[in-house]
């Protein structure tokens, strides 16, 4: 299935908005800023309940009003940080090096105090002095003793058996927790050979030089902590209706507020000045919105039906926001932000659009509790990429580029905030991540739903039901065959050029053909009267006053909106039949009436289609293409030189006229009209084979073998397209003969 959205503020008049259409539309937005700030701070739960905080007293029971089971993140958290506790701290292999690198000291602190004992030059205090400045090792008085006491040969058993110790007790594994435990060991690992103050010397040094040989892994830990996490499966919670989830005189604890705001009973505590910077919020909001409809989109600030949309979607939108994002944790993530700057674009204004994507940001910011920077980019980027992707839509496919491009923007924005914290929980991770691709999920089938229900009413056309008003066999396009077969041939004729010249310039090619092939419908009731579908010299406006005869050709197009309506043609079909001729004037009549009655009895509106003007570029290709088509058939210029000034010439008229100055067109795609006009135009009206049998003595337009010579063309019964045909032949036969 495919859609195509053929309407949009920028199809309509942007003449600037008078003093009084801007005072209607600046109280409408205050009134729109009201409503929003009202939606968004209103009090869903009465009483108490709805201002206590973590720590307060309840006084009053509060009981489930629902059924509910959920996955509780506090008691997940709780059980993760269990589990964390329970892993302990990882260590790396024991390092023979720190071994080593103790023996070697030990002997250094031996040898220091041997030297000690040994020189002669010091007494006894100065010996004594200097071995309790060690520095390594602390020996107390008495064993300082005890060491100048010793002889040679207990000295050197003292020596050994310290490096023997030392060396024992360093093989083992000791971890920084564990030297205590070590040094404990000390006395058991001493040879009973030695005497009782030999092995207190012994355990004195070696307890001093023993140390962890095994140092903690920060990463190693970190790694087993998390895989701990990890392993925990989130805890769910349950309550029954009926249920007390908080007793009169509890002190509400973290537990029961989660519950609270599970079930839906927690209100945020809003102080008045919240409720203010609210409404002061979407005040600027709305302020940003009157100043670039007032400035850029001025058709938007008269069209009341598109500012009522705006103003229901984002009412729906903020009484959204209101239930999912205040006082929930994930819901924000899943909230569909990106559906309403979506919708706007699609069924207002492509710019407007991207200017709604600050509506849901603001949402963000004004209930969220916390991460409000992080949640107001994840909506406003959202919104923006989800009006930019979907902006000028063409069918279906366009929901689903647009629901991808907001899913990617949301996990990228998300990547953004959380990166830098280093935060690695991975259910944690994996439940933003997907309440970030439901959101974008939401917002695009939100945004199709919507559409489809309210697209109609503003005159938005889906492809499907342009090919099927396409198809030869619907029955107005079958009963203007039967009974107008001229003007059916005129239709299809100026459909394939209307198709190519939108093509060329970008418009809905589509559209701009389903529309040529219903704008003469008007003609249906009486076909007789248009010259394509009468019989050579049978013409029947000679009978007529030049007024009724213009009356007649004038009011193919309300008699074709009367059909129109009667057979439901959607609106964006109807504008072609309103608009194809826009406030031209019948000229041929007007100037037969004005020689027969004279110019002051002559009313020159008698004589001028009702309108409006086209207010879309296809539209406006329609009533160019009507025209040249028309003047191609009545003056049968040479299609090599005089079809381009004559397509040239009609444009210009138009243009002159104002016929366009409703209309959205730039001069470079008038410009690439006309080339696609005269394209068409030429491989039509081209010159026949000259067979040698002589049937066809002389090579002549086609058109001059299907269409009577003596009477005027289609509409063009001596009205504009066949004036300005006149007047630009006569111009180029002129330019011609110079």
């Amino acid at each position: 299935m495919a859609l195509s959205f053929v309407h949009g503020s920028e199809d309509l008049p942007q003449r600037e908005l008078t003093a009084r259409e801007r005072l209607a539309l600046f109280g409408a937005l205050v009134l729109l800023a009201a409503a929003l700030a009202g939606a968004l701070v209103v009090r869903s739960t009465p009483g108490p309940a709805v201002t206590l905080e973590v720590g307060d007293i309840s006084n009053r029971d509060i009981i489930a009003s629902r059924n509910i089971t959920y996955v509780s993140q506090v008691l997940t958290e709780r059980a993760r940080q269990a589990a964390e506790a329970e892993v302990g701290v990882v260590y790396d292999a024991p390092d023979a090096g720190v071994a080593r690198q103790q023996v070697s000291k030990a002997r250094q602190v031996l040898d220091r105090i041997a030297s000690i004992r040994g020189d002669t030059q010091l007494t006894y205090q100065d010996k004594a002095a200097a071995l309790a400045k060690l520095g390594d090792v602390s020996l107390s008085p008495g064993l300082i003793s005890s060491v100048l006491n010793f002889n040679d040969g207990e000295w050197a058993q003292v020596e050994k058996e310290v490096v023997n110790v030392l060396d024992a007790s360093m093989r083992s594994v000791i971890r920084d927790v564990d030297v205590t435990e070590a040094k404990h060991r000390v006395p058991a690992l001493v040879s009973f050979d030695l005497s009782d103050s030999q092995a207190a010397v012994v355990v004195a040094i070696v307890s001093d030089l023993i140390q962890p040989n095994t140092l903690p892994n920060a990463e190693r830990t970190a790694e087993a902590k998390r895989a701990a996490r990890e392993a925990v499966q989130p805890v769910s919670t349950t309550y029954q209706a009926g249920q007390a989830i908080v007793r009169a005189g509890d002190r509400i604890t973290e537990l029961q507020m989660e519950a609270l705001q599970q079930v839906g009973l927690k209100e945020p505590a809003f102080t008045w000045q919240q409720d203010a910077s609210v409404l002061v919020a979407m005040a600027l909001v709305s302020l940003l919105f009157y100043v670039y409809i007032a400035v850029r989109e001025p058709a938007l600030g008269r069209d009341w039906r598109r500012l009522l949309t705006l103003a229901a979607l984002s009412l729906l939108a903020a009484v959204g926001a209101r239930q999912m994002v205040a006082g929930h944790v994930l819901l924000p993530y899943i909230y569909p932000a990106a559906a309403l700057p979506m919708l706007v674009a699609v069924l207002i204004s492509p710019g407007l659009g991207l200017l709604t994507a600050l509506l849901p940001a603001t949402f963000y910011v004004c209930l969220a509790k916390g991460a409000t920077l992080e949640l107001g980019t994840y909506g406003l980027v959202a919104g923006l990429v989800g009006a930019v992707v979907l902006g000028r839509l063409r069918n279906l496919r366009y929901f689903v580029w647009a629901g991808a491009a907001v899913m990617l923007a949301n996990l990228l924005t998300l990547a953004f905030f959380r990166i830098p914290e280093r935060n690695y929980d991975l259910i944690g991770i994996a439940s933003l991540a997907g309440a970030a691709i439901l959101s974008a999920g939401l917002a695009s089938s939100i945004g199709i739903v919507i559409y489809l229900l309210v697209g109609g009413a503003l005159g938005a056309i889906t492809s499907l039901q342009m090919l099927e008003l396409s198809r030869p066999t619907q029955p107005l396009l079958r009963e203007l065959l039967l009974k107008a077969p001229g003007t059916y041939h005129h239709s299809i004729m100026l459909a394939n050029m209307a198709e190519q010249a939108a093509e060329r310039i970008g418009a809905n090619a589509l559209l701009a053909r389903v529309g040529a092939y219903y704008h003469d419908i008007g003609k249906i009731p009486r076909p007789y009267f248009f010259s394509e579908n009468q019989s050579e010299g049978n013409n029947v406006h000679e009978q007529l006053d030049p007024r009724s005869s213009a009356a007649i050709i004038i009011g193919h197009t309300t008699e074709g909106l009367e059909l129109a309506r009667r057979h439901h043609l959607p609106a964006a079909i109807q504008a072609f039949i309103a608009e194809h001729h826009g406030r031209s004037r019948q000229d041929y009549f007007y100037d037969e009436a004005v020689k027969r009655y004279g110019a002051e009895n002559v009313n020159e509106q008698d004589f001028r289609y009702p309108g409006p003007r086209p207010h879309s570029r296809e539209t406006g290709i329609v009533m160019l293409g009507d025209a040249c088509e028309a003047a191609m058939r009545a003056s049968k210029p040479d299609v090599g030189q005089g079809l381009p000034r004559l397509i040239e010439r009609i444009v210009d008229d138009r243009i002159l006229e104002g016929e366009l100055d409703e209309c959205p067109l730039t001069l470079r795609e008038i410009a690439a009209i006309k080339a696609a006009f005269v394209n068409v135009l030429q491989g039509t009206f081209h010159l026949r084979v000259q067979y040698p049998e002589g049937a066809l003595v002389e090579q002549r337009p086609i058109s001059e073998t299907a269409q009577p010579a003596a009477a005027p063309q289609g509409d063009a019964v001596g009205g504009t397209a066949t004036a300005q045909a006149r007047d630009a032949v006569s111009a180029a036969q002129g330019a011609e003969g110079e």
